[in-house]
């Protein structure tokens, strides 16, 4: 008889141990896709990332168009300026001498 309880126990012994085998199995299969539904959503956001870092230009080309922007907003101040001297004098009105004035550093 106590054969047959040592076998009765052991079977009930890998029974709990192929249940607990397959549970571990079961939490590390969710572990995983939880694990890759993050990877594929961070693949997303790199690529996004990727592609609006790609609209931005690079430092140099930046610092090139800010000094293009400041030199024809002058070019666009003094053409009005001439132009402003160019009506009054059209329409008579008395015009002021230009004054032009350089600061150096």
């Amino acid at each position: 008889m106590a054969e047959g309880y040592r076998a009765e126990s052991d079977e009930s012994g890998l029974d709990a141990l192929k249940k607990a085998a397959v549970d571990a199995f079961n939490r590390e299969i969710k572990r995983l896709e939880v694990w890759a539904e993050i990877q594929e959503c961070l693949g997303g956001k790199r690529r996004e990332y990727a592609t609006v870092a790609a609209l931005v230009p690079a430092q140099g080309t930046v610092e090139k168009l800010v000094r293009y922007e400041a030199h024809l907003s002058r070019e666009f101040d003094r053409t009005l300026n001439q132009l402003e001297r160019c009506q009054r004098m059209r329409m008579g009105q008395p015009v002021m001498p230009a004054i032009k004035v350089e600061l150096s550093s």
